[in-house]
């Protein structure tokens, strides 16, 4: 499926693997693709939000992967690329 209502989530751990903190949010109609960098965004900010200095992120999306090293300038979706660029350079 590759557009559908979606929602986005995932989780911080700490150096252990311990889980320290959960999120989700429902997105509505909005591709895979979409769902998962809204994922990593969410994501982002709330470790920046609670002063956390080194993040790893980890997803199994090829395509989100990819386009955190490559960004299409054609996009549809280039305010949310901008947006997670921004916040890796944080």
């Amino acid at each position: 499926i590759d557009e559908g209502f979606a929602a986005a989530g995932g989780y911080v751990r700490n150096h252990k693997g311990e889980w320290i903190i959960g999120f989700a949010r429902y997105l509505g109609n909005c591709s895979v693709l979409e769902a998962e960098l809204w994922g990593i965004l969410d994501g982002l900010n709330l470790t920046v939000d609670r002063c956390f200095q080194k993040v790893f992120i980890q997803t199994d999306n090829i395509e989100a992967i990819k386009l955190s090293w490559k960004i299409i300038w054609e996009s549809p979706i280039l305010p949310l690329l901008e947006e997670f660029i921004r916040q890796l350079k944080r």
